[in-house]
């Protein structure tokens, strides 16, 4: 069974050219404003800035978890209604059926 999940961007330029230029620059701007605080808020204060910062860039760069699997899935549409013969609707499902059972492997799935 394969399925594994990883992380992509919509557009990854976006993210790492607003990751390399924000981010520095509210560490080069907040570093001298917050001076004040002292030592450990404002490392604190700049930690959470930057967090913040880097969820937006995420965001912006639309962050998506991708899920990728070599199972099959298969949806079989039948018309079933009185308008087609009776025979016809029976070849159908034996059709189905058949096609069903030659080629599918054992994670795949089948729906009708």
């Amino acid at each position: 069974m394969f399925t594994e999940y990883h992380l992509t961007f919509e557009d990854p330029w976006l993210a790492l050219a607003l990751a390399l230029v924000v981010v520095p620059v509210v560490w080069w701007m907040g570093f001298h404003s917050l001076a004040a605080l002292g030592s450990g808020r404002r490392w604190l204060a700049l930690v959470l800035r930057s967090l913040v910062v880097v969820l937006f860039v995420l965001a912006i760069a639309e962050l998506r978890a991708v899920r990728t699997s070599e199972r099959l899935t298969v949806i079989y549409l039948l018309d079933r209604s009185q308008s087609i013969p009776t025979q016809a609707r029976d070849a159908m499902v034996e059709y189905v059926n058949r096609a069903i059972e030659e080629h599918r492997r054992e994670r795949d799935r089948a729906g009708v």
